[in-house]
């Protein structure tokens, strides 16, 4: 079945918390890209404009203070940039922002649950967000 709308999963980590960990990870938004749209061999309708190679393999270390708290003395809490996006008209748009660097409070969560756009393949998300907004 060809899938009318392309959905994509930026997820990009800004560790900053130590000084030996300042780097940003950017994974490869082919592997997120339904319908065969990165793999495309035309120019004007790949992927290009948003194909990041990875940069960094922090990723797995990046760490969310909890709810409502001011993280550790002296130091900036990581942020996950989660962005999704979907292809219409052409054009990509953000249609929901996932950005934090905090573990979201169970009020934010409810809301974010409610809000979070019913079509949007939660199987691109990473993980940790797949199980908070599955109820996990």
């Amino acid at each position: 079945m060809r899938i009318s709308l392309h959905f994509i999963c930026l997820l990009v980590i800004l560790c900053i918390s130590c000084p030996g960990c300042r780097s940003t990870a950017f994974v490869d938004v082919q592997n997120y890209v339904h319908d065969n749209y990165a793999q495309s061999s035309d120019p004007a309708s790949s992927a290009k404009g948003i194909d990041f190679a990875v940069h960094s393999s922090n990723a797995q270390y990046a760490v969310l203070t909890e709810a409502q708290t001011p993280g550790h003395p002296g130091t900036l809490a990581d942020t996950w940039y989660v962005i999704c996006v979907r292809k219409t008209q052409g054009r990509w748009q953000v249609i929901y922002d996932l950005t934090r660097s905090d573990v979201p409070a169970e009020a934010e969560l409810k809301h974010i649950r409610q809000t979070f756009p019913k079509d949007f393949p939660k199987a691109l998300l990473p993980a940790y967000w797949q199980k908070l907004l599955n109820g996990a």
